[in-house]
């Protein structure tokens, strides 16, 4: 992709609201949670929002596998970072410096709270292409200062969070097509 954005292909408003939606679900499994509980609520949103088909390969084999190790649980559990940047993307939360997780709660009740219509599907529009552009490039930038502290054995600079940063830069690079348009589970948020 050239440095100006000018390749960018930025995904549509019902693609990214169904992701978030997708992303929601997934993350709702972690290795704490009563496994068929959290898998009837996770039916539930899935009927709900009509994101049967959304599911990812990777996610589906996570949602079906009945143990999965901690480490794959800590791993779609960050996906809460994916799912802000969406829901930012459709002007439905702000996104706060990265110097610390996003408000779980707060998406998570956005999502309950409108599960039994599936409406926040359509709480949002998408923000201008520009705004997008100049996020997703920060946050490369924010990316890179963590990796670069991270070679040299440096505290990662101005309180930024490593692992919500990179999480950021997964979900603008899918946003924007970065990577010839590359699939969901074949972003590569490389710095």
């Amino acid at each position: 992709m050239r440095g100006d954005g000018s390749e960018a292909v930025i995904k549509n408003p019902e693609m990214v609201a169904r992701r978030s939606v997708a992303l929601y679900s997934e993350v709702l499994l972690s290795e704490k949670q009563d496994r068929e509980k959290v898998l009837d609520y996770v039916n539930q949103v899935t009927e709900v929002y009509h994101i049967e088909d959304e599911f990812t390969p990777m996610e589906r084999a996570y949602l079906d596998n009945p143990k999965p190790e901690q480490h794959d649980c800590i791993q779609f559990l960050w996906r809460y970072e994916c799912c802000a940047v969406l829901l930012w993307a459709l002007g439905i939360v702000e996104l706060p410096y990265p110097s610390a997780i996003c408000d779980v709660p707060y998406i998570a009740r956005l999502f309950f709270d409108h599960k039994e219509n599936g409406t926040v599907l359509g709480l949002g529009e998408i923000r201008d292409r520009q705004e997008i552009l100049d996020e997703a490039d920060l946050t490369l930038r924010y990316d890179w200062a963590c990796v670069d502290a991270r070679v040299k054995g440096e505290e990662t600079p101005a309180s930024l969070d490593g692992g919500v940063v990179m999480e950021r830069h997964y979900a603008f690079n899918w946003l924007i097509g970065a990577g010839d348009g590359a699939e969901w589970d074949e972003i590569q948020p490389t710095t």
